[in-house]
């Protein structure tokens, strides 16, 4: 039991001097948050003035890829009732366009589908894990209850 307590009591600096470095490390990491916190937060406020841009050009491709298809569908009838060969180009490159502007909404909504709820889902889960310093220094990262996080309000941006 001696043997126990002299070796403690030798280690006792080492052991100081690695919780001295852990609370440093905690402390770096605690401002680089808060700094990715702010930068955030600066970045958000940045794009809010061109939301409405944003919905406006949400609803201009939205437009206009239902008026590609009504001009495709015009073609078609055109050709099929009228027998007017020649309107066939205009069904054909409209369906072209049509084409290049689904394909690229729909790399566009896959990429969104995946980060978005990524984005949400690290945040509910960080957001209560940094809010106070017993759940920071927490050897589980979900120490909490659900009711405990904080929703922020639903804003809905591009309400048609």
């Amino acid at each position: 039991m001696n043997t126990a307590i002299t070796s403690l009591s030798g280690q006792s600096a080492t052991i100081t001097s690695g919780i001295a470095t852990a609370a440093s490390s905690v402390a770096n990491y605690s401002s680089l948050i808060s700094g990715v916190d702010s930068n955030l937060g600066q970045i958000f406020s940045t794009i809010t003035p061109y939301l409405n841009y944003i919905r406006i050009a949400f609803l201009a491709y939205f437009g206009a890829v239902i008026g590609l298809s009504v001009l495709a569908l015009i073609g078609v009838i055109i050709t099929a009732c009228f027998d007017k060969t020649g309107c066939r180009h205009l069904m054909y490159v409209s369906c072209v366009i049509m084409f290049i502007a689904c394909l690229v909404g729909f790399i566009l909504s896959f990429v969104l589908s995946i980060l978005i709820p990524l984005l949400y889902m690290t945040c509910t889960v960080i957001t209560p894990a940094i809010a106070s310093s017993s759940n920071f220094t927490s050897k589980h990262l979900v120490n909490y209850r659900r009711h405990d996080i904080l929703e922020p309000p639903q804003q809905h941006h591009f309400d048609c």
